[in-house]
């Protein structure tokens, strides 16, 4: 009984506490309560007040401790808060010439405990200076402050494609205004920056890329006097290239024994930089790594040497490389030894039909064939492309009309005067994959050119051939809308020729028959 009693008192007294005892029987557990965090940082100590303008003070102030962290601090002006940062340095603009301020700062943790306030600082803006004529010599009262030039000490300014970051420091604490356009009215935006300091950064967005922009940078000290401090121009970077560039023109293999010459026209684009050809026994190579490398450079000519010594057949690539490293979707040509027949895998180019001829799941045909010359595309007319000579084309196909294993599509083109001069190329999907495409250089001898598309599985095996025709018109042509009035007025002077001859001939016929009625009638001149 009295044990009972003794631990009874226990309990209670404990519970008086930060512990609590709990009994079962006689088994205790003793557990202790962790308070919540009620301690207040230290207070910010110390505190400035600096004036900076007619319109600005700085303050800044020691940063606070505490047990678990400061997240905080509270800025108040003459008793009413204006500010609650994580920073110890605050910038209060807006103020009033001649007009003395007081600060005071309370600092606070996560659990929104809160210092006491730091002691109040007290300091008066500048005042409106009276600045006299420049004549008037009393001038010389004016405080020396006031005859320091604002400046630039160092300026940087960092571009994109669509923006610039200007960063720069001035030699007294100043005010800025930017401006900022494509021409000296300076008509884009003007941005400010209304905090006196000395380090300085500001952004331009959503700027057009490749473009040249005009602007002006003014400061203004904090008497409000303001100071060209630059003005200049910059020019936003270019967006990346990432077009394939122009295939090579005129690609020929002619096999000489055992060697093949090679010959070709390089692109004329400014940024073209050098051709790489491969070739591989087995099927055109479908990438620049694709095969064995024949060459590389800027040449027009190689002979590949021993090509054709241990092997019948061989199948060439050209790509060409722009200065950004982007290549085109290959140029090919296939050469034999002299002595051999055909070759199963040759490029086609005698089909003549405008629908697909093959698997139901390539759903393409040439009326999807789409030329562009100059980002414009040249609509179909009357079952054919037309381009304009002398100008660079690029044929597309939608991605989508083929299925995803495809090893590749080859598009050949034959001259409109001379059927065995073919040129044929590799057709690559865009990065976008929207695409089948292969640019070409221009042409240049007007007419009807065949234009014949092949598709190879993964194992070249030939599964669709489409073909059309591709009018060249020359500038004489009036481009490409002048097509439907070169075939109008070609039908109009046969149409004229046939009249006039039909004509003659029935008259021949009358006179004959007049004579021969003895009743020709014809009049003759007197001599």
């Amino acid at each position: 009984m009295m044990i009972r009693f003794i631990l009874s008192v226990i309990v209670l007294l404990l519970g008086l506490g930060p512990t609590v005892v709990g009994a079962v029987s006689n088994d205790f557990t003793v557990r202790t309560l962790v308070g919540s965090d009620n301690m207040s940082p230290t207070v910010p100590s110390p505190v400035t007040a600096t004036p900076i303008a007619q319109t600005q003070i700085d303050i800044t102030w020691g940063a606070s401790s505490d047990n678990v962290g400061v997240v905080g601090y509270q800025l108040f002006r003459d008793l009413v808060q204006i500010a609650t940062t994580s920073l110890t340095t605050y910038s209060d603009i807006g103020l009033t010439a001649s007009t003395t301020y007081s600060y005071t700062v309370v600092a606070f943790d996560a659990s929104n405990n809160f210092s006491s306030s730091s002691v109040a600082v007290s300091t008066t803006t500048y005042a409106v200076p009276v600045v006299p004529p420049d004549n008037d010599p009393a001038s010389s009262t004016v405080s020396n402050s006031t005859k320091v030039s604002l400046k630039l000490d160092s300026f940087l300014i960092t571009l994109s494609t669509n923006g610039a970051n200007f960063e720069f420091t001035t030699n007294l604490p100043a005010q800025f205004v930017l401006r900022y356009g494509k021409n000296s009215s300076y008509d884009e935006a003007i941005l400010k920056g209304e905090v006196f300091q000395k380090k300085h950064s500001t952004s331009l967005l959503q700027l057009e890329s490749a473009t040249d922009y005009k602007y002006e940078l003014f400061g203004y000290d904090r008497f409000g006097k303001e100071f060209l401090l630059k003005s200049g121009y910059f020019k936003t970077n270019s967006l990346p290239d990432t077009e394939a560039p122009t295939n090579v023109s005129n690609f020929k293999t002619t096999a000489l024994d055992d060697d093949v010459l090679l010959s070709w026209d390089n692109p004329t684009d400014d940024d073209f930089a050098y051709v790489r050809i491969l070739r591989n026994h087995h099927f055109f190579p479908v990438d620049p790594y694709d095969g064995f490398l024949v060459y590389e450079g800027t040449k027009a000519e190689f002979l590949d040497e021993g090509a054709l010594n241990s092997e019948e057949v061989q199948y060439y690539t050209i790509y060409t490389y722009d200065s950004n490293g982007n290549y085109s979707s290959g140029a090919i040509s296939m050469v034999r030894k002299a002595g051999f027949g055909f070759i199963p895998t040759e490029v086609s180019t005698t089909t003549s039909s405008t629908s697909n001829s093959g698997r139901s799941d390539i759903k393409a045909t040439f009326s999807d064939v789409e030329i562009w010359q100059n980002n414009v595309l040249n609509k179909m007319t009357k079952g054919e492309l037309s381009a304009k000579a002398l100008e660079p084309l690029t044929l597309r196909i939608p991605y989508d009309l083929f299925p995803q294993r495809l090893k590749v599509i080859t598009v050949t083109l034959t001259h409109p005067l001379d059927q065995t001069k073919t040129f044929s190329f590799l057709m690559r999907a865009t990065e976008d994959f929207l695409y089948y495409e292969a640019r070409l250089a221009p042409l240049t001898d007007l007419g009807l050119y065949g234009v014949s598309f092949t598709i190879f599985d993964v194992n070249t095996n030939e599964l669709v051939t489409f073909d059309g025709g591709l009018r060249l018109l020359g500038a004489e042509d009036g481009g490409l809308t002048a097509l439907n009035t070169i075939d109008i007025g070609r039908w109009y002077y046969w149409f004229m020729f046939v009249l006039i001859l039909a004509s003659l001939m029935i008259f021949i016929m009358i006179l004959l028959k007049r004579r021969n009625d003895g009743e020709d009638k014809i009049p003759l001149e007197n001599t």
